[in-house]
């Protein structure tokens, strides 16, 4: 199972109760190991919902509410950035909305995942070495702290791994683990 981003918390989850041939996960700059302050905050706290919503729904108040942030220096201008390439109109507002607030609840227990990936799976995590939105450090941290010792791998890039660079890597990764 491949995910990217969020799509990474959600093969994570699915790797909490595999299918019959389930061989393994490869993760590249994946959700799910360490929640984002900003995720806790705005789909975690009852006030965070309700700015959340509030913002998403406004028609400019979000690229707004950005722009104060990074005055504020409570997030970075490229994180700014990807905040407005991502709410740019109504329908990705809402989408991002109903995305974060639906998924609020849907994180892994990382434990059940090792002990399934201890019965012969593999896992293989990829992480942007630039990443501004999953910081390598902070998972390597995390899955330090819980005891997990799979692999890691730095790649030279930041958040975005879709390129054919990264799809090479993984491929020769696949081909190393699985013997395709």
């Amino acid at each position: 199972v491949l995910g990217f981003s969020l799509g990474g918390r959600l093969s994570l989850n699915y790797a909490q109760f595999p299918a019959e041939g389930f061989k393994g996960l490869i993760l590249l700059a994946t959700d799910g190991i360490l929640m984002n302050p900003w995720n806790r905050l705005f789909t975690h706290t009852s006030l965070g919902r309700r700015v959340f919503g509030y913002y998403m729904r406004a028609s400019s108040r979000p690229e707004s509410l950005a722009l104060f942030f990074e005055k504020w220096k409570l997030i970075t201008s490229k994180r700014r950035k990807l905040i407005v390439d991502n709410v740019s109109g109504p329908e990705a507002k809402q989408k991002l909305l109903a995305t974060w607030l639906i998924l609020r609840r849907l994180w892994p227990d990382l434990a059940r995942i090792d002990r399934i990936l201890k019965d012969g799976a593999y896992v293989s995590i990829f992480l942007g070495r630039y990443d501004q939105i999953i910081r390598p450090r902070a998972i390597k941290q995390k899955l330090k702290k819980k005891g997990l010792s799979w692999p890691v791998a730095d790649l030279n890039c930041g958040h975005d791994m879709m390129n054919k660079a990264v799809f090479t890597i993984i491929k020769e990764e696949l081909i190393r683990k699985t013997g395709i």
